[in-house]
């Protein structure tokens, strides 16, 4: 495999005609990626080689129906409007809803958009401006299939220092997609152990009768379109987990454009927990950045100190991305600073894909900063 050949091109018993076999070797292996790249479709449409771009159905122009009580119940399909001041709970229990605001020039505080449990909510938001400042998530997604739209420019902002749900909570699958000119700025401020998008901190498990349904959760986050503007001060992840989260499921970057800042955690990918799950990213521009975390990929252990940090499945990165992954002192594209990956995956860059990973010692590495996976440039 990959790994054993990149390993046994580094040993030093081998001459340079030694190292040439393998690398030709290598250079065949990652010609069968690629050509899985281009092949690997879902309903006929390519995922990985730049051209897959997911289309909705927008909702329809209802008369807005205005929101002025906390604790109010969506029960059918339509547009519905946050009254200036408004504050408290919204249960969205109808399928196809869009949620606009009166008065989007001073920020509405403590607001919490709650989907149904049984999931399958497709959700559009047009111009918000949320500020929280108890702990609880903005938007908090509940079981599978998921949408959430989003139109103009949306900023949802979190200011408390014992904050650890995700802001943008995504249950057991959310997927994200722009409705028009679509920017979403989520930002985490103060001593957080939380994430933008993603599934909560551990810390968080008995909330909301959840269980461990908060933290430690099978869960698909797909990202196919629009803008992120994206920001974590302390430990979790922007898109991802948060702190000592556990994702057993796949983040997909198929379309749009991310930028993301994270300090512990890695920029997309795992706060301080384990992300067992494919990391892939398509036809998607991509600039993150880390302190002690991976740009791409998993956190730092040093965010906490009776949880490591793991990343078990594989990074893809496919034709048509384009990536910009910095970290102070983990990986650009990797783990971060002191993290550990048990059963360690691949790193895997298409050769059509433009990726710049800086990171503190090495630009690209799974496992151990000593064993590379590279593609042809």
């Amino acid at each position: 495999n990959l790994k054993e050949l990149a390993l046994n091109s580094a040993n030093d018993t081998n001459t340079d005609v030694d190292r040439k076999t393998i690398r030709k070797e290598f250079n065949q292996k990652m010609a069968n990626i690629n050509d899985i790249a281009t092949t690997t479709n879902y309903n006929g449409k390519a995922l990985l080689d730049g051209t897959y771009f997911f289309k909705t159905e927008t909702i329809k122009n209802y008369t807005p129906i205005m929101i002025y009580d906390d604790d109010y119940n969506i029960d059918s399909d339509g547009v519905y409007m946050l009254a200036k001041g408004f504050t408290g709970t919204v249960n969205v229990n109808a399928k196809n809803v869009k949620i606009v605001q009166e008065d989007i020039s001073t920020p509405l505080n403590n607001v919490t958009l709650l989907g149904s449990e049984n999931g399958k909510i497709n959700l559009f938001i047009d111009t918000l401006n949320i500020v929280n400042t108890e702990n609880q998530s903005v938007i908090r997604f509940n079981g599978s299939d998921n949408l959430l739209t989003f139109k103009g420019t949306s900023t949802l902002v979190q200011k408390d220092n014992t904050f650890n749900r995700a802001i943008i909570y995504a249950g057991n699958g959310l997927t994200l997609e722009d409705g028009g000119e679509g920017v979403l700025n989520v930002q985490c401020y103060g001593d957080l152990t939380s994430t933008a998008i993603g599934l909560d901190c551990y810390a968080t498990g008995a909330v909301d009768g959840g269980g461990t349904t908060g933290y430690n959760i099978n869960s698909n986050i797909i990202v196919n379109s629009g803008t992120y503007n994206l920001f974590v001060e302390k430990a979790g992840g922007a898109i991802g987990m948060a702190d000592n989260a556990h994702l057993f499921g796949n983040i997909e970057i198929l379309g749009g454009k991310i930028n993301a800042t994270t300090n512990y955690g890695s920029a997309i990918g795992s706060g301080s927990g384990m992300m067992t799950g494919n990391l892939i990213i398509g036809n998607a521009t991509v600039n993150v950045t880390s302190v002690e975390g991976a740009g791409i990929g998993c956190g730092s252990y040093k965010s906490r100190t009776d949880a490591g940090d793991w990343l078990d499945g594989n990074i893809i990165i496919g034709n048509g991305a384009k990536i910009t992954a910095k970290s102070t002192n983990g990986a650009g594209v990797g783990a971060g600073q002191g993290a550990s990956v048990s059963n360690p995956g691949y790193v895997i860059i298409s050769t059509q894909a433009q990726v710049s990973s800086v990171g503190s010692k090495t630009n690209l590495y799974s496992n151990t900063q000593k064993e590379f996976y590279y593609g042809d440039s």
